[in-house]
């Protein structure tokens, strides 16, 4: 059942009109477009589902700061006015509506349609001129994937939609991202990953500074992925220059606190990471909200796992401690250095 109804009057939030509903056009996972009427003109209303905004909770700023920079050229479906039910509640934008004969940039790709080398060579220079005016105004996209492009294959005319997701350049992002499209930054942070477990997880030891950045590459990217539903506090405390500690022994409960504490969670999440060397001993606590852990009574296999290997490592001279208060799930752990 479509969120809003024909015929319904919302609030226009800068200019303090009201546009009315005329149809539903289309709907996707953020939400549906309508067709709206505004001063007589028709536009395209993009209107959120709830829990868009509830976890994407810079989203309405992001908006404002695309209203306030206006649109880079007029390939861009640019939003102009916020919208809001009469009392204030939910949110949407308006645009211009899209050229009804437009296809997607997909369709080329997928070879169902063959324009003409003028059409595609005249709209691969209309889209880099356009992200270039969008650079030029200092935004970029946070998440830009080929359904964001829509072409005339007659002329190569382009028309770029979903342009919420813009953000002042080097603003934290709450964008998971379409894969093809991530920043290089991204594959090479994967590729450390990938390098440390092949060639460092064999080894006897690794210095604690390289576990320290395989940790920290693995925040980077779990950051990525949730963006600002996410805050991660990482303190280290000691001259960790000369320590060195088995591989991937702090990782597990990194992970777990981001499978059972992180993933199925829609609100804002803080997860707070400590380690610290004092008189030879290594003192590493993670703490994050429940979510869906395992009890400390019935740990899951993965921390079950762990245990055994600090047993093989160290006997009986480490301290473990999982515990629940306060509606948090804590790991202490104490291994000698």
């Amino acid at each position: 059942m479509s969120a809003l109804r024909p015929g319904q009057l919302l609030r226009c939030v800068q200019s303090n009109a009201s546009c009315r509903v005329e149809t539903l056009l289309g709907e996707g996972g953020q939400g549906e477009v309508y067709r709206v009427s505004l001063d007589g003109q028709p536009y395209a209303l993009k209107w959120y589902n709830d829990i868009v905004l509830r976890v994407d909770r810079s989203l309405r700023r992001r908006l404002e700061v695309a209203i306030d920079h206006g649109a880079p050229s007029a390939e861009f479906l640019w939003p102009f006015e916020l919208v809001t039910l009469a009392d204030g509640s939910r949110l949407g934008y308006l645009m211009r509506l899209r050229h009804p004969d437009y296809l997607k940039i997909q369709s080329v790709l997928a070879e169902q349609v063959r324009p003409s080398f003028r059409a595609l060579s005249t709209t691969a220079l209309r889209l880099t001129n356009a992200l270039l005016a969008l650079h030029s105004k200092g935004l970029v996209y946070q998440d830009l994937n080929a359904g964001n492009v829509f072409f005339d294959p007659e002329t190569g005319a382009i028309e770029i939609c979903d342009n919420d997701n813009v953000d002042i350049d080097g603003a934290p992002s709450v964008m998971g991202g379409v894969w093809e499209f991530q920043a290089p930054e991204v594959v090479l942070k994967l590729s450390s990953l990938m390098s440390y477990m092949l060639y460092e997880s064999n080894s006897a030891k690794v210095s604690l500074a390289k576990e320290i950045g395989y940790l920290q590459n693995y925040l980077d990217l779990e950051k990525l992925r949730f963006g600002q539903r996410l805050t991660v506090l990482f303190e280290i405390e000691g001259q960790i220059e000369e320590v060195s500690i088995p591989p991937m022994i702090l990782i597990l409960f990194v992970e777990n606190s981001f499978k059972h504490g992180v993933k199925n969670n829609v609100n804002h999440i803080q997860i707070d990471i400590s380690l610290k060397l004092e008189a030879e001993y290594l003192f590493f606590r993670i703490k994050n909200p429940m979510g869906n852990h395992p009890s400390t009574a019935n740990a899951g296999i993965g921390l079950k796992n762990a245990k055994r290997r600090l047993e093989l490592l160290y006997g009986e001279n480490y301290q473990l401690d999982i515990s629940e208060r306060d509606n948090e799930f804590v790991v202490f752990l104490k291994i000698p250095v």
